[in-house]
């Protein structure tokens, strides 16, 4: 054990590589001895108490990717001149190699603007090309919008680079972005790792996010093959368009009040998974009334929200962009997509285990966890490890469950199964 005193949201996560544990408190890279727990080194990325690290780190031949986020959650949530940094560190020393800003100049007024950050780690290909997700801009409308500055006006144009994939050589240098939310009002992070994967015989980058959106791009060019909504949509998709160069007191072409689907922590959560020939991404439908001041109920009524929306879990042909199967879920599923021998595995947010034949989402294994999970589950051998950590009444607890094929076990009674 090696206790950090440090306040921090998540996803976060470690990384294990040659005999070291590389991790983050929120505001500092860390390395520690896998075998004694011994801080290695340490190296501070933040460059001002807006900001933090909230993510795991990434590792490739001999180098640690680490990225900022506009968000300390001692202090709080994508205030002005919060900017995401990607740093590549060295793995032995905690030096940094070089960064790579992920927000630019925070586009009109700095002093209220914020944004980027990654919520997992890069995606790196056989020479070494990192591939990133980045998150939302700042601020977002679903909090509230700042006084004079609704709609984004605060920042105009597409804050790049915001809700795009983005490929960097492994020296930091730009080759080419896809941007899928130019200006976005909603909190719709293109946050999933990039699967790199090939269709039809070419190598493609697959990735999707809180938008709900899949995408499919050119590994060498970024150039967009296809582009597919999947869940719920109430039709405001291309708002920030609508809004992109709009003026503070211009007059905005949006309703005062309306649903906004996919609304925050909806759309596409968490990540996805892919068999070289289709992509697996569970989605979540979550419905939210929104007003030009923001959403237009209680932060309770949002959670509450939560946990009464619904979700999908759907597979892509990668050749053609189109749907294979929808299977509908009762619940979010906020479990991801796992992937093994044809089985395609995710946990939702009232806390069931779902097993899905990859081939038809035909249903094959559906059993209730000890509590309500946000979380994905693992495979190790005949192993199906599944953490449920939401418990929503005093009759469910948290627990680590490992399923295993063939098992006859079964759940203690005072878990309700």
């Amino acid at each position: 054990t090696h206790t950090y005193n440090s306040l921090n949201g998540g996803p976060d996560g470690v990384n294990v590589a040659g005999g070291t544990v590389y991790a983050a408190t929120n505001h500092a890279a860390v390395a520690l001895s896998a075998a004694t727990g011994r801080q290695l080194w340490s190296r501070t990325l933040t460059g001002n108490n807006h900001e933090g690290i909230d993510t795991t780190p990434g590792y490739d031949n001999g180098t640690v990717y680490v990225s900022t986020v506009p968000v300390n959650p001692a202090v709080g949530e994508y205030l002005g001149h919060a900017k995401a940094t990607l740093w590549a560190l060295n793995a032995r020393t905690g030096v940094p190699e070089w960064s790579w800003d992920e927000v630019q100049n925070l586009w009109g007024k700095p002093g209220i603007n914020s944004g980027g950050g990654q919520w997992y780690p890069p995606s790196f290909d056989a020479q070494g090309n990192i591939y990133i997700g980045v998150a939302n801009p700042g601020p977002i409308g679903l909090t509230g919008w700042p006084r004079g500055y609704p709609w984004g006006t605060s920042r105009p144009g597409p804050d790049l680079y915001t809700d795009s994939v983005v490929k960097l050589s492994r020296h930091g240098r730009l080759l080419w972005y896809y941007q899928l939310t130019p200006h976005d009002l909603y909190d719709w992070d293109l946050q999933a790792p990039p699967l790199l994967t090939t269709a039809n015989g070419k190598p493609v980058v697959i990735d999707g996010g809180k938008a709900g959106i899949l995408i499919e791009l050119n590994a060498q060019t970024g150039k967009l093959i296809w582009k597919l909504p999947v869940g719920a949509h109430s039709g405001h998709d291309n708002d920030g368009l609508l809004t992109e160069h709009a003026q503070p007191g211009s007059r905005i072409p949006l309703a005062a009040k309306f649903c906004l689907e996919p609304g925050p922590f909806g759309g596409i959560e968490s990540q996805l998974a892919t068999n070289g020939s289709a992509t697996f991404a569970a989605v979540n439908n979550l419905p939210v009334p929104v007003s030009r001041n923001g959403v237009a109920e209680s932060y309770a009524a949002f959670i509450a929200a939560i946990s009464k929306a619904t979700g999908e879990m759907v597979a892509v042909n990668q050749d053609t962009g189109r749907l294979a199967w929808d299977d509908k879920l009762p619940s979010s599923p906020y479990g991801a997509a796992t992937l093994t021998n044809n089985v395609v595995f995710t946990t939702t947010y009232h806390g069931d285990l779902y097993a899905f034949n990859a081939a038809t989402g035909a249903v094959l294994l559906k059993t209730p966890l000890s509590a309500g999970t946000n979380a994905p589950v693992t495979v190790d051998g005949d192993y199906v490890i599944a953490g449920a950590g939401v418990p929503s009444s005093s009759t469910q607890r948290p627990l680590i469950i490992a399923y295993k094929l063939g098992a006859k076990g079964k759940l203690p009674d005072t878990v309700g199964s």
